[in-house]
């Protein structure tokens, strides 16, 4: 099973492309794209986001969230329940016959 610590979260100088949920420090200078923050794939996130949303009542997807440390270990603890791989095993499958669709088409 895929490590939560490592291969979920992301930092800057990991990232590929823009499409990713950014998770930054309340102190954080920038509004986006902050050195010091987290990110997780949209697509691995698309499959996470029940997760959020049952770890906080107002949630919002296209909004900032404000968590208190209890709610963040509630959170994490959640998310090592969750068979990574084999989430990243269908966004992989889904990308790659995207891929596919798109040399017939051309």
């Amino acid at each position: 099973m895929k490590n939560i610590d490592n291969d979920l979260f992301l930092r800057k100088n990991q990232l590929e492309g823009t499409m990713y949920v950014e998770f930054k420090y309340s102190s954080a200078e920038k509004e986006f794209w902050n050195e010091d923050s987290y990110y997780i794939n949209s697509d691995i996130f698309e499959y996470l986001l029940d997760v959020f949303e049952k770890s906080k009542a107002d949630f919002s997807i296209f909004g900032e969230n404000y968590f208190s440390f209890e709610k963040i270990n509630n959170l994490i603890n959640s998310l090592k329940k969750i068979d990574l791989e084999g989430i990243a095993d269908k966004v992989i499958k889904n990308s790659f016959k995207e891929d596919k669709r798109i040399e017939k088409n051309k």
